[in-house]
This record gives C-alpha cells, sequence and structure tokens, in this order.
C-alpha cells in the first residue's frame, strides 16, 4: 500500500522490530502522552493515578481500531510484532506498579 520496497522499510526503520516500535512511539504521541506533565509529579497519589486514567483511557478509546490489529496478531503469534505489545505491556504494567508503590506508601492501599 505504500508502494515502496523492503528495503526502503528497512533502510527508515532499520532491521527487526524498528517498525513496530515507532508504530507504538507514534501511538504515544497521538495519545498526548509526550506533552503531559507527569502525573507521577504529583504528591498526591490518589490524584496521580486518576489523572493517569484519564490519560490513558482516551488513547485506547480513540485508537481502538488500531491498536486491535496488534493486539489480535500477539494474542496468535507473540513474535509476530517482535514484542511490541509486550513491551507495551510491561511499559504500562511498571507505571501502575509505580503508582501502587506511591499508593501503599501514603497509606491509601487496603491491608491484603
Amino acid at each position: 500500500m505504500a508502494q515502496v520496497s523492503r528495503s526502503t522499510v528497512y533502510l527508515v526503520f532499520g532491521p527487526g522490530t524498528g517498525l513496530f516500535d515507532a508504530l507504538a512511539d507514534d501511538l504515544r504521541r497521538r495519545g498526548g502522552f509526550d506533552r503531559r506533565p507527569d502525573a507521577a509529579d504529583d504528591p498526591d497519589a490518589r490524584r496521580s493515578l486518576r489523572e493517569s486514567i484519564r490519560a490513558a483511557v482516551p488513547v485506547f478509546a480513540e485508537q481502538r481500531q488500531v491498536l486491535r490489529v496488534p493486539y489480535a496478531m500477539a494474542a496468535l503469534d507473540p513474535t509476530a510484532l517482535g514484542g511490541m505489545v509486550e513491551r507495551m505491556g510491561a511499559e504500562r504494567a511498571a507505571g501502575l506498579a509505580r503508582h501502587a508503590e506511591r499508593l501503599a506508601d501514603q497509606g491509601a492501599l487496603r491491608p491484603g
């Protein structure tokens, strides 16, 4: 569809996962994650978590059609996208772990 040769794609994105990493970066930019202040800078852990959710949910809603394809492909063959979906999930999990640690530090979690 792009009417370019495979070698052109490799020249622009490099071999391996470069194209998929560029797709993930583009999705983050489209969602505004590169423009918004880091919610972790907020001293209130609850407010920080709420702001992160408010920022993330619209990205998934707006990019639903785009995200469906890589998630479906990864479900069928986890290696098909060079680990892009797994890396995106790992980044999300790390962010949520930071939120959970901050909530715990501020005594905002129920025991257990």
